[in-house]
């Protein structure tokens, strides 16, 4: 099937690398990226690990690969499996309600905040989409977030180096893996919505950490900026 895509990254490509060059962007992460660490004890202490599956890392495996895709229109695009602490305010829930739990929500919350602002006003993006932490074989499994069509920016930083990001490329039925560097990285595509009536808008995916920690957040814009997300691009990867 050809495709009409209007959202087409490149010629039968699904996703952009974007290596991040921007100080200030760097600047703004960082910070983030800080927070998360210096409280991880804590975090892990306080905080739920959201975890659903069936089976350790089963949301990875070709089988349910296989089963998400074969849904078709019925899978509402949100992940079923995962392994992670989801750090948007809304998903936090306490392991025990104590007054540093208490105090642990609210420094987190107001740092996905400055967050959020921060790079809003930096890139121009819309919203923030997640705000999660993935620590050794956490992940988030197969899914193509067709229930929250937009152009997206997806920042990971890898303690180690060592997780990856898959999809399936809908031009070739190929997968493709991006493997984690150490620090941030950005990775850039577009989610296609059922209604374009066109399989290759959307994009399946899914990622894990295999050592150390990931973090990712990522940010959308709306489906009639793509001039905008790809302006963002060039001011992410060109710097200053």
């Amino acid at each position: 099937m050809t495709s009409t895509n209007p959202h087409k990254v490149k010629e039968d490509e699904v996703l952009i690398n974007v290596p991040v060059n921007n100080d200030r962007i760097l600047d703004i992460l960082d910070e983030y990226k800080d927070f998360i660490e210096a409280n991880l004890d804590k975090s892990e202490k306080y905080f739920i690990r959201g975890i659903r599956e069936p089976s350790p890392q089963f949301g990875l495996t070709e089988e349910h690969r296989k089963e998400i895709m074969s849904k078709g229109r019925s899978h509402d695009g949100f992940p079923v499996y995962f392994d992670m602490y989801n750090f948007k305010p809304e998903y936090i829930h306490f392991k025990r309600d104590c007054q540093e739990s208490q105090d642990l929500y609210k420094k987190s919350v107001d740092a996905y905040h400055k967050l959020n602002d921060q790079l809003c006003t930096e890139l121009g993006v819309r919203r923030n989409a997640l705000a999660a932490l993935y620590p050794k074989n956490g992940y988030i499994g197969w899914h193509n977030n067709a229930n929250a069509s937009s152009y997206n920016l997806i920042f990971t930083y890898s303690s180690e180096g060592a997780g990856y990001w898959e999809h399936v490329n809908p031009y070739t039925g190929n997968i493709e893996r991006i493997n984690d560097v150490q620090g941030w990285q950005c990775k850039a595509s577009y989610f296609g919505a059922y209604s374009e009536n066109d399989p290759n808008t959307l994009v399946y995916h899914s990622a894990t950490c295999t050592e150390g920690i990931r973090i990712t957040v990522s940010f959308i814009f709306d489906r009639e900026h793509k001039d905008w997300w790809l302006d963002t691009i060039e001011e992410i990867k060109d710097g200053n």
